[in-house]
């Protein structure tokens, strides 16, 4: 059952790729090219909206603190492991110059190396009430390890040298300014989409308005220079948090999250020039670049949770130390995250092929962990 559910999130990303090279054989049209850019942002905000929807902070009340400190220090373990060793490593292969740059590009491959997907309980064969325990468990360290990467998603801009972003004839500078803007513009995204949603309604007209919403929001950030899956992100969690139609809004969130993520990862697998990469020293340098992401990914999961059970929880156990193994898994987000950050192709292929390695090693975490469940958690 694990590989047959990521199975169809590697199929869209295979697709994507031979869609690519169906366009690689067209005549070059800059309008198609931009067209799919923008269908990018748009699609890349989504997710970021569709993941900021999981962010209750009422779910706070039900999850103990060891669970919630370990969730948190795995997150920002990951990150920091990630982003650490390739500071070092990246100006080695492109002769990058050390200084803010290098180090908000490691980052932005950092924050995309520690993003997860969040499990669902369609996973498990067999419920049994202990092993929807453990997936609780799972699901909370997935979402708050989220958490962590979208705030440092959020510092990004303090190492970004940009210009000033004009709003209405006002000039706003600086990183602060530009924080400020992204809450500004998800946090107005977000009251958008819950008035449209206050009435009810059928489900094909809410997620009209919903998608509705979004195209307004994401092309606003979009024109201001703001990261769009964070916006979505901010957005999301406002909404969730704001709703008195919780249910409704769920419900039709999870109508339309399969088509999104799968439209993003056709899309971008066809926009990345992965057989122009390949044909040249680049493509040995894409392949190494996923490879390491990927073996930095499993270090930081794994060791990072093994390292906050035995801080957060007492009496760890080996049970509890290869939890980390369920949190492999990558998809369309991870992608999100680097894409629309001025990376170059290189390094976004890079985190695709991750993302690939990830989704194809997610089924032996999963059945590493919950082939036998034993101990308690």
């Amino acid at each position: 059952m694990w590989g047959e559910f990521y199975s169809g999130k590697v199929l869209y990303l295979l697709s994507g790729l031979t869609l690519g090279l169906v366009l690689l054989l067209l005549p070059s049209v800059f309008s198609l090219k931009r067209a799919l850019h923008l269908s990018l942002i748009f699609l890349s905000g989504s997710l970021g909206f569709l993941f900021g929807v999981k962010v209750e902070l009422r779910i706070l009340r039900r999850i103990s603190r060891a669970v919630l400190g370990l969730s948190l220090f795995q997150g920002f373990f990951t990150v920091l492991a990630a982003t650490i060793p390739l500071y070092f490593i990246l100006p080695i292969w492109r002769g990058m110059e050390t200084g803010s740059d290098l180090l908000r590009t490691s980052a932005v491959l950092g924050i995309a190396a520690s993003v997860t997907m969040p499990p669902t309980i369609s996973l498990l064969s067999g419920r049994t009430e202990r092993r929807r325990e453990i997936l609780r468990v799972v699901e909370t360290m997935a979402l708050f390890g989220n958490v962590v990467a979208f705030v440092f998603l959020w510092l990004l801009p303090v190492l970004q040298k940009g210009e000033a972003i004009s709003l209405i004839g006002i000039e706003i500078e600086g990183a602060g300014g530009r924080l400020l803007m992204a809450l500004i513009c998800g946090g107005l995204v977000g009251c958008l989409a819950d008035f449209v949603s206050r009435r009810e309604r059928s489900l094909h007209e809410q997620i009209y308005l919903v998608v509705g919403v979004l195209l307004v929001g994401m092309g606003t950030a979009s024109a201001l220079g703001i990261s769009s899956v964070l916006v979505g992100m901010i957005a999301g969690a406002w909404l969730i948090n704001a709703t008195s139609r919780r249910i409704a809004v769920l419900e039709t969130m999870d109508c339309i999250r399969d088509f999104i993520e799968g439209a993003f990862l056709v899309l971008v697998g066809a926009v990345l020039p992965m057989v122009s990469l390949f044909r040249s020293k680049d493509g040995l340098i894409a392949l190494g670049l996923g490879v390491l992401l990927f073996a930095l990914r499993f270090l930081g999961k794994t060791v990072g949770t093994g390292i906050g059970a035995r801080i957060f929880v007492k009496g760890a156990t080996e049970h509890r130390n290869v939890l980390g193994l369920t949190l492999l898994p990558q998809a369309g987000i991870a992608v999100a995250v680097a894409y629309g950050q001025n990376l170059s192709d290189m390094l976004l292929c890079g985190v695709l092929l991750s993302v690939l390695l990830a989704l194809l090693a997610a089924p032996y975490g999963w059945r590493r962990v919950f082939g036998s469940v034993k101990g308690e958690v």
